[in-house]
């Protein structure tokens, strides 16, 4: 039991100028503190009296903190905060003075304006620990944690500290109901922000995740690169799922580590292989790794200068080896007379492969139409060594739709009977034997024909070709450096109604004419001009269009390409509505003037190298036609002129 009931006052109201006697206060204080606690013994006025002088010391000690706590008091009013702090603290350490919830409210205080959160709620804890009934502790301690964003703390310490506040406290209520709506606000704004943060994407189950990101590598497996470094949770799912790992691709930059990751993350299920240049000149090639990559599970194999067949007969991979192969690429950097091994055919035989390519490496017609027969896209550049085989190849290859041929053999293909590739659809062909092949072919579904740097007259395949309906469904026709009649041509687009694309490439002495015949000035038939350089349209008497679908024209490096024809041509095109008769060179005004409804718009033209072009119709050109180009000289030929 203490000394005085309230020791705290205990000397102010010794020292007050109306008491005579403090041991009668004294003796009233300890019997009223007595009295309350029931402890009431007998106690006599005197006998307090000789003892007077040790109460008064012990009282004495038991207020030694007040000073320093009104020195802190004076400090902190006078923005002095280290000053009161330190104050603060040495109250704390009298006797006493760390049972004093005041004190260390006000250090938290103190703690607070400095910027010392941390310390602050540690004093505040102490303040709800020594006064659970007052609500300073917990209205500073719902502050401090609103600073700290810790909003559900903040808020209970809030309702704690509003739960003790009187009623007749408006003041501080209304503070307490502020600091409410606050974090209440402050919390609502978190959670929103929480949410658009938040990926969504984990929402999804991984197995679906995991084909978004196949989609988004299907055309690009670079892409995995950046899918590992959105998110973690992308990463852990990219990293995880085997099947985004099967294509690998090997480049000169780290391919022996590259291959040992992509065989690990991939369970060594590679399903496409590339290798890329100068790979194969490695001095540890071929790897040894590449012993573990499922050579039966290969679909799509890549590879510069490098033949893999050798490497399976030298690592002795098996029969099955290569056997679901659907495409395969052969690059060769430089053209060279190296033939791939006898034995890469053999094992492809019963492989279904799909898609063969070979560039600037030795192809044997002969093993290929020996060996394969399901192929549907042939792409061959240079080197070819047996082109007598060719016809029997591709005859060999029914389900065709796409062959390029590149290579300037001399050898004119000649078939007993007509080629037909019914499913063909894109044939591109380089080289004086072209026009060979095309009379026999007879391909209904062609719709892209590319011939180029053919010194053989194209006339009579052109012709075979329409007598075939090799033309009925072409939309892109592109002849380049060969020699051919423009009355041919003239008579070819007749009957490519369809026709969208035309490129006329290095053909001087016939792109003119047939410009002329688009335009409708002359007879596509005879290939001779009209009377009159612009067609009239009635309403009794529509004169057909050559090409009305046609909407692209690429007449470049064709040197008797003049301005007239196109002018009619682009105006001829143009909706009526649109059309700017006024001006034009040769052309009759006429009221009675109709274009056909059904023909496109020309959306492009490209000139370039066509000298005799009139520079000032240029601007009219590309008024009307979205892209134009016209170049009359290369820089190279620029300068050594």
């Amino acid at each position: 039991m203490p000394i005085v009931a309230d020791p705290s006052n205990f000397l102010e109201r010794c020292n007050a100028p109306n008491v005579r006697n403090p041991a009668s206060i004294l003796y009233s204080d300890k019997k009223s503190y007595a009295y309350k606690k029931g402890l009431l013994t007998g106690i006599s006025e005197s006998g307090f009296l000789h003892n007077l002088s040790l109460f008064l010391a012990l009282a004495t000690r038991e207020m030694a903190w007040k000073p320093s706590f009104n020195q802190g008091i004076t400090s902190f009013k006078e923005l002095r905060l280290d000053e009161a702090l330190n104050h603060f603290s040495k109250a704390l350490k009298c006797t006493g003075g760390d049972q004093q919830h005041v004190i260390y409210d006000s250090r938290a205080a103190a703690y607070e304006k400095l910027g010392m959160p941390k310390e602050a709620l540690r004093d505040a804890k102490f303040v709800i620990k020594l006064a659970p009934d007052h609500w300073q502790g917990y209205a500073r301690a719902a502050r401090l944690f609103f600073l700290a964003s810790k909003f559900d703390a903040s808020l209970s310490m809030a309702d704690l500290a509003f739960s003790r506040i009187k009623q007749s406290s408006t003041k501080r209520r209304d503070e307490i109901l502020k600091l409410r709506d606050d974090i209440l606000r402050a919390q609502f704004a978190e959670a929103e922000r929480q949410r658009l943060m938040r990926n969504q994407f984990e929402k999804l189950p991984v197995e679906l995740l995991s084909e978004v990101f196949r989609y988004a590598l299907f055309d690009d497996t670079a892409a995995l690169i950046r899918v590992l470094r959105v998110c973690s949770y992308w990463r852990n799912v990219a990293w995880t799922t085997p099947a985004l790992w099967d294509t690998l691709i090997l480049t000169p930059k780290f391919p022996v580590r590259k291959l040992s990751l992509w065989l690990n993350q991939s369970k060594g299920m590679i399903r496409e292989l590339h290798i890329r240049a100068d790979v194969a000149t490695h001095p540890d090639w071929p790897f040894p790794d590449l012993a573990n990559i499922g050579w039966d599970r290969i679909r799509v194999l890549s590879a510069v200068s490098w033949d893999p067949a050798q490497y399976i007969d030298k690592r002795k991979l098996g029969n099955g080896t290569l056997s679901c192969l659907e495409e395969l690429v052969m690059i060769e950097e430089r053209i060279c007379r190296r033939r791939a091994s006898p034995g890469l055919f053999l094992l492809l035989q019963n492989a279904g492969l799909h898609s063969l390519s070979f560039s600037k490496s030795e192809l044997s017609w002969k093993e290929v139409s020996e060996n394969l027969t399901n192929l549907t896209s042939l792409s061959v550049q240079s080197g070819t060594k047996d082109p007598q085989y060719l016809v029997q190849a591709l005859e060999a290859n029914p389900g065709l739709v796409t062959v390029k041929i590149l290579d300037h053999f001399n050898y004119i293909c000649s078939a007993q009977s007509p080629l037909r590739l019914s499913h063909l659809t894109h044939l591109e062909l380089t080289g004086s034997w072209a026009p060979s092949l095309l009379e026999s072919l007879v391909a209904p579904n062609l719709k892209t024909l590319i011939i180029k740097a053919s010194s053989h007259t194209l006339n009579l395949a052109f012709k075979r070709m329409i007598a075939n309906e090799g033309a009925a469904n072409l939309t892109h026709l592109v002849i380049d450096r060969c020699s051919i009649d423009s009355s041919v041509i003239n008579y070819f687009l007749q009957n490519a109604e369809h026709l969208t694309h035309l490129q006329l490439n290095s053909l001087s002495k016939c792109a003119n004419t047939v410009m002329d015949a688009l335009a409708g000035s002359i007879s596509p038939s005879k290939g001779k001009p009209t009377p009159t350089p612009v067609v009239m349209f009635t309403d009794t008497n529509r004169a057909p269009i050559l090409c009305p679908a046609l909407t692209h024209i690429d007449v470049s490096q064709s040197q008797d390409v003049l301005t007239g024809p196109l002018i009619r041509l682009v105006k001829l095109r143009i909706s009526g509505a649109a059309a700017t008769w006024e001006g034009a060179s040769g052309i009759n005004d006429n009221p009675d003037l109709a274009l056909p409804p059904k023909c496109a718009r020309i959306k492009s033209l490209n000139l370039d190298q066509c000298s005799q072009i009139d520079a000032a119709w240029l601007p009219w050109l590309r008024q009307n036609v979205q892209i134009v180009s016209c170049v009359y000289e290369t820089k190279q030929k620029s300068h050594w002129r």
